[in-house]
């Protein structure tokens, strides 16, 4: 494994955050999309090119957003990256996030799952543009989709960002029947309630705004989130209802999973990653269960592929908030760029 890598800052056109979910500072050509699927769900995306036709070869790079998310994570990231890195970028919203189908009712969300929405997508990508590979980018949960996709479709992936994501969530072989029963019996009990249609409302945006950043601190460790990228996440997750605005996301994704890995069986994944990776981790992200854990996961990459960038001041939505994200997206582009000691 290469060594860390440090906070080296750099020009990058003084670009700004807009506060704003959907404008772009930046002179990129940007559309939104629908993309049916072969199990008829809709994914949302965006599509932001910054390369143009210009560049006949600009990286094709898709973003995957984390766990009750949604593409609108990566704008910060967008205008700070922007042009300099002569790339073209897909930003998805993942099934039951933002603008995206829910699945039907009969259809829990599990890992897999998205391995097959993230493998239609690229497919579409590759389709639309000729390109054999795509750069990935996952951001929490994405990271852990981006790595499995990774390790299972070597062949369509030219390399490897995973900001605040060590591979999939992993549990204890020994809780599989715990877990089991829990979605059960959440399942059992919820299903009517999504019958329903019954809301949680707020009063408005204002008060959507603060419940995700109380939601931070809730996380574990010292975990927080500005109110500016807050407000970025619920503009595209909010929707407005009778008496206020309520979240459009599919309940179900607070469920417990009905599926969850080993540890074996995630260290086996990204064993199988064939191609370059950099591990974004900020001081007050999301904690490691333990040094073992940490050990063990890094350890599984392939020798000479793996590289890891710590943000000093940032938390779990590094790439998002005011104090850290410019120090994300250079670290970033400076690797993408091959510039690694």
């Amino acid at each position: 494994m290469k060594g860390l890598l440090t906070s080296r800052l750099f020009n990058v056109g003084g670009l700004g955050l807009l506060h704003t979910s959907r404008s772009f500072s930046l002179s990129a050509a940007t559309t939104s999309h629908q993309l049916k699927c072969s199990d008829g769900l809709k994914l949302a995306f965006d599509r932001v090119d910054f390369g143009g036709s210009a560049s006949q070869n600009a990286p094709e790079t898709l973003l995957l957003h984390g766990w009750l998310d949604n593409s609108a994570t990566f704008t910060p990231f967008l205008q700070n990256v922007g042009k300099n890195s002569n790339r073209n970028f897909w930003n998805l919203d993942f099934p039951g996030h933002g603008h995206s189908d829910h699945k039907s009712f009969d259809s829990p969300h599990v890992m897999v799952d998205y391995m097959f929405y993230v493998k239609t997508m690229v497919d579409h990508i590759r389709s639309e543009t000729g390109v054999e590979k795509v750069s990935l980018v996952g951001h929490s949960m994405g990271s852990g989709v981006a790595s499995a996709f990774a390790s299972v479709y070597p062949e369509l992936v030219s390399d490897l960002v995973m900001i605040e994501g060590l591979g999939p969530l992993g549990r204890p072989t020994s809780e599989i029947g715990k877990h089991i029963r829990q979605n059960v019996d959440k399942r059992v009990l919820g299903n009517p309630v999504l019958s329903s249609g019954r809301e949680r409302m707020y009063k408005n945006v204002e008060g959507a705004v603060e419940a995700r950043m109380k939601s931070a601190t809730l996380a574990p460790g010292n975990q927080y989130i500005s109110s500016e990228s807050a407000r970025l996440i619920v503009e595209r997750a909010t929707k407005e209802g009778e008496g206020g605005v309520y979240f459009r996301h599919d309940k179900r994704l607070q469920w417990p999973s009905a599926q969850y890995f080993t540890e074996g069986q995630v260290r086996e994944l990204l064993s199988g990653i064939d191609c370059r990776t950099l591990i974004v981790k900020a001081e007050d992200g999301w904690p490691s269960p333990n040094e073992e854990f940490t050990r063990g996961r890094m350890g599984a990459f392939k020798d000479g592929l793996l590289d890891v960038k710590v943000v000093k001041e940032g938390s779990h939505h590094c790439h998002m908030d005011e104090r850290s994200r410019v120090e994300v997206a250079e670290g970033i582009l400076e690797w993408w760029k091959g510039d690694v000691e």
